[in-house]
């Protein structure tokens, strides 16, 4: 079976950014210091790209799968991600203090900051191309897949993985904050901490986990519950953004952070944390009204075109 140029390409970008995972991760085991769990992950995320990225060459069923798993993540993280580097605060190497004077050493770390969003863009991006390659009709059946599998539209799709992911990384929140005590979280502009905040967000958890498993099963009651939570997580955000006090609570919320984890402050100050918060907010609230206008505007049928 011939491979379409498109899936050389994908399979090629994913090992060349697997290869370049891999030996950083493999790298920071050296430097003295350094976390180790980011390079674990590293080696993790390098070694998985590079076995699916092999398997994509090879036409295997299962590396598209593995293929759409990692563009879901890489578009989840790239488009979250982003909206804080503008807020990171880049700490000066104590050797490289006395050398450079603050102008210099704010102008190389806007330029960082710059390359870094670039990178999370084009992750974010490439990622979302991935989903919406791997997941056509055409590409199924070239990886083995029936042509008379019932298929959902591709914008139920994204919303279902975005419920998954969201859950899948508020689990990763919890376990940090059971590992840091107390665990903090904010919600409709309120701070919750301590068992608040574990009940409330493993709640969430739960709920996402339900409707993300429902709509990427094609589940008719999970579109229209999904359609009410996004309702809710608006009405969170508007609170959040309106309700009188919240920079106070924003403050308390930083310090506790910052008391819990020594580097958190070296990155984001009280200021640049506010920020990001009503940034990321923002986003939250325009991607919650894109879903709930795709949801609305069409039900969840397989799509007929998809399905030939």
């Amino acid at each position: 079976m011939i491979r379409p140029a498109r899936i050389t390409w994908a399979a090629a970008v994913l090992l060349f950014g697997s290869g370049i995972a891999l030996t950083l991760g493999i790298f920071a085991f050296s430097v003295p210091g350094a976390d180790r769990t980011i390079s674990i992950v590293a080696v993790v995320i390098g070694a998985w790209g590079i076995v699916t990225g092999t398997g994509l060459f090879r036409l295997w069923h299962w590396a598209r799968i593995s293929a759409l798993i990692a563009g879901g993540l890489s578009a989840y993280v790239g488009f979250v991600l982003t909206p804080v580097f503008p807020f990171l605060q880049i700490p000066v190497p104590p050797d490289l203090q006395e050398q450079m004077t603050t102008e210099a050493a704010t102008e190389i770390a806007m330029r960082i900051k710059i390359v870094v969003m670039i990178v999370f863009l084009l992750s974010g991006a490439i990622g979302f191309w991935w989903a919406y390659l791997f997941s056509s009709s055409t590409i199924k059946e070239l990886f083995g897949r029936s042509a008379m599998t019932r298929s959902r539209p591709f914008k139920f799709s994204v919303v279902g993985c975005y419920f998954v992911l969201t859950a899948i990384f508020g689990i990763w929140s919890l376990w940090q904050g059971v590992r840091h005590r107390p665990p903090i979280m904010m919600e409709f502009g309120s701070l919750l901490v301590g068992w608040s905040a574990m009940v409330v967000r493993a709640s969430y958890i739960a709920v996402q986990l339900f409707l993300g498993g429902g709509l990427l099963r094609g589940g008719e009651h999970s579109r229209r519950f999904a359609i009410y939570y996004l309702l809710f997580e608006c009405l969170d955000v508007f609170v959040f953004l309106l309700r009188p006090g919240r920079e106070a609570r924003i403050t308390a919320y930083h310090d506790m952070l910052a008391a819990s984890r020594p580097t958190f402050e070296m990155y984001l100050s009280t200021a640049s944390w506010s920020h990001y918060m009503r940034a990321l907010s923002i986003e939250w609230a325009i991607f919650a009204l894109i879903a709930i206008w795709f949801l609305a505007r069409q039900d969840n049928r397989p799509d007929p075109a998809r399905s030939r």
